[in-house]
């Protein structure tokens, strides 16, 4: 039985720091098993010495696939890493927002010869229209997985936050006006609704769908923890755009009329075109609500049949026509019995712990045990060093930059003076990594 089984993580990030649940899930291989784990980050030039490592998985992460919305950048990247495709190993995908560009990831799949699909859809008729050109569909294997699960490290930050409850009320969603079909769509509409009803309530609420509002690491935890209620829906598209041909003539009318509203862009862009899949699906968002504490409101769905209304969630009806009646029935006790159940149900239980999804994932790939604990050698070492050391330069030396400074931001992506960076915190982590060796 082999003891240094070698893990090769590929994943993409460039200059905006990795979202908490994305970073997790990214290093949660490492975190819960005993194999050897490193990671390239696409962006840059692949090291010499993870060339001459023989690998035993590849695992290609969302944040890798996700470039496909940029079809030209998607195929440099898949010149760059065009020698990982003579690894007889097992290869690994982990797509998300699968209902659009799904002819680019099976032309992808196709070509680097991937042996399972770790999807978040469940459902067998939305695979066979999304991986329709996927040409070993009989012998690939698809996994339903979640976009996300509970890492046990944060339940103490969110504890810690959640102790003082200074918001009654808060939400953070990107709008994507229509590219996501009416399911995507109706993300804004919660947010925009509700606020409209707050403006005259007695409660305090932060909502915004501003995507400059968007907030990073320990800030996010404070804020979804700090809150009383959070609002939501299912996540993904109900809109199939396998190639963003409806993404892209939805851009080209939204610039033009920037005042239109979801039908006439529908209308116009994708008529009778929508709801033909159905890719809803429970969020991470879910579980870092019930980690803070925070009583969620949310649009009724099925949520992978995790959540149930009245019980999980406060719901919302399809039409949107309690909300008055959900503001106005509002009060501490209800809230406490819900986000208690909830807690008790999806994370005491441990049922949605990354622990358990990572010892899932070994059993379902069938991958060779180790009896042992793998000592690191110093590529190893180096490879973390180089991982982290571009997550903390992207938090906290660029995006914290306010936007009077974006153009240092631009200055450092254009001129490339990552060297300058790198020394400016080598110390910072050098003694970061003493300290853990020590340790």
């Amino acid at each position: 039985m082999k003891k240094n089984k070698r893990i090769l993580i590929i994943f993409h990030q460039h200059l905006i720091p990795l979202r908490n649940t994305v970073k997790k899930y990214i290093q949660c291989f490492e975190k819960y098993s005993n194999y050897e784990v490193f990671y390239y980050n696409s962006h840059f030039k692949c090291p010499f010495y993870l060339k001459k490592i023989n690998w035993d998985l590849i695992i290609f992460n969302t944040t890798f696939l996700i470039i496909r919305t940029q079809y030209q950048k998607f195929i440099k990247l898949q010149k760059n890493i065009e020698f990982f495709r003579k690894y007889n190993c097992i290869k690994v995908a982990f797509p998300q927002d699968e209902a659009h560009g799904g002819k680019y990831l099976c032309d992808f799949f196709n070509k680097f010869n991937i042996n399972y699909i770790f999807s978040l859809l469940f459902k067998s008729s939305d695979i066979k229209i999304i991986y329709k050109d996927l040409k070993k569909i009989n012998t690939v294997k698809f996994i339903n997985v979640l976009a996300g699960y509970v890492d046990s490290s944060e339940i103490k930050k969110y504890k810690k936050y959640s102790k003082n409850k200074s918001t009654d009320f808060t939400y953070r969603v990107f709008s994507a006006k229509a590219r996501n079909g009416y399911l995507g769509y109706q993300k804004i509409m919660i947010g925009n609704l509700f606020k409209d009803k707050l403006i005259d309530s007695k409660y305090s609420f932060d909502i915004s769908t501003d995507i400059k509002k968007t907030i990073y690491g320990s800030k996010w935890i404070k804020f979804m923890a700090s809150s009383k209620y959070t609002l939501g829906i299912e996540g993904g598209s109900s809109l199939y755009d396998p190639k963003y041909e409806l993404r892209d003539k939805c851009l080209v009318y939204e610039k033009k009329n920037p005042n239109a509203n979801f039908s006439k862009i529908e209308a116009k862009c994708f008529k009778n075109m929508d709801n033909h899949v159905n890719c809803a699906v429970i969020t991470p968002r879910i579980f870092e609500a019930i980690m803070g504490k925070t009583c969620m409101i949310l649009k009724e769905g099925t949520y992978n049949n995790i959540l149930k209304k009245n019980i999980h969630y406060i719901p919302i009806k399809k039409d949107y026509s309690n909300i008055d009646n959900i503001i106005k029935n509002l009060n501490d006790k209800k809230r406490k019995i819900i986000i208690n159940r909830c807690y008790k149900d999806l994370i005491e239980t441990e049922h949605y712990s990354y622990e358990s999804f990572v010892e899932n994932f070994f059993k379902e790939i069938k991958f060779e045990k180790t009896q042992k604990p793998y000592k690191k050698g110093i590529l190893n070492y180096i490879n973390k060093f180089t991982f982290y050391l571009y997550d903390y330069l992207c938090l906290y030396l660029l995006f914290s930059l306010n936007s009077e400074d974006n153009i240092l931001v631009k200055l450092i992506a254009k001129i490339k003076l990552k060297k300058i960076f790198y020394t400016n915190i080598a110390v910072y982590y050098t003694k970061r990594v003493i300290q853990l060796i020590n340790k």
